[in-house]
């Protein structure tokens, strides 16, 4: 995820949340934290798949499994640093593109906020994917935690009709009227229209597994997608990647 000034990545395994200046990857210190901030998110949950929130001042947080009833979505407040679970996308939830369920694996591999309307909280959006899995769920971010319409089904997409490598969706970035999509060892990353869900265009970032992606038109004085992967038969390192994009095609924090 970017807030605008800094990066923020996590590790399989692990609870916590790394805070880094996107030129140096130098973690960055916030009110005395060193830039590591524990989320507290026990075993076996864990957070995975980020997504910076301009509206609400933090991050939206994907797990790396699901609970007894589905995938926990959970909420860091920078203004506090609470970690809040706000809503859970369960099992039985079926996508109405496809007649699935959002989830398989259960490790969020795709996580993105969309705010559309800057007047109005009515229709914040959080976009969510499953590990290699093409359906793509949109749910709403509002009236959180624990009450709806916070986490109610907006609509569902089968990533595969704008190609059929996203049947390995993986990372998610939304801008506007983008959406940015991700095939897991594909090396590539799709942009779509909104809410058409039709193909735009497409860039190659080589033969690794995207994970999560996020907007950033902030560091280089250029627009840039930030790409997590991992190197195909790798040892796992932690790298991201900024590839520069067509100006104007991904906002900030959710923001057009």
């Amino acid at each position: 995820a970017f807030d605008g000034t800094s990066l923020y990545y996590d590790r399989c395994g692990d609870s916590k949340i790394y805070r880094i200046d996107p030129i140096t990857a130098a973690l960055v210190d916030v009110g005395g934290d060193g830039g590591i901030f524990d989320t507290g998110l026990a075993l076996p949950e864990k957070p995975n798949a980020l997504a910076f929130d301009a509206k609400r001042n933090g991050l939206w947080i994907g797990a790396q499994t699901c609970n007894v009833t589905g995938m926990p979505i959970y909420f860091w407040d920078f203004d506090d640093n609470s970690v809040t679970l706000m809503f859970t996308i369960p099992f039985g939830l079926l996508n109405p593109a496809t007649g699935a369920s959002f989830l398989g694996l259960c490790f969020t591999d795709g996580l993105a906020y969309n705010e559309n309307d800057p007047s109005t909280d009515a229709d914040d959006e959080l976009w969510f994917s499953d590990d290699v899995n093409a359906n793509l769920g949109v749910f709403k971010a509002t009236t959180c935690p624990g009450a709806s319409p916070c986490g109610d089904l907006v609509t569902g997409y089968d990533a595969t009709t704008v190609d059929a490598s996203l049947g390995f969706l993986s990372g998610l970035a939304v801008g506007g009227s983008n959406l940015y999509m991700g095939n897991n060892g594909g090396g590539d990353v799709f942009r779509a229209s909104i809410p058409a869900l039709a193909l735009v265009d497409t860039f190659v970032s080589a033969d690794d597994r995207q994970e999560d992606m996020e907007c950033d038109p902030k560091t280089f004085g250029v627009e840039v997608m930030w790409v997590r992967t991992t190197p195909q038969g790798g040892a796992n390192p932690d790298v991201i990647t900024a590839y520069e994009i067509e100006p104007k095609t991904c906002g900030l924090g959710g923001g057009g």
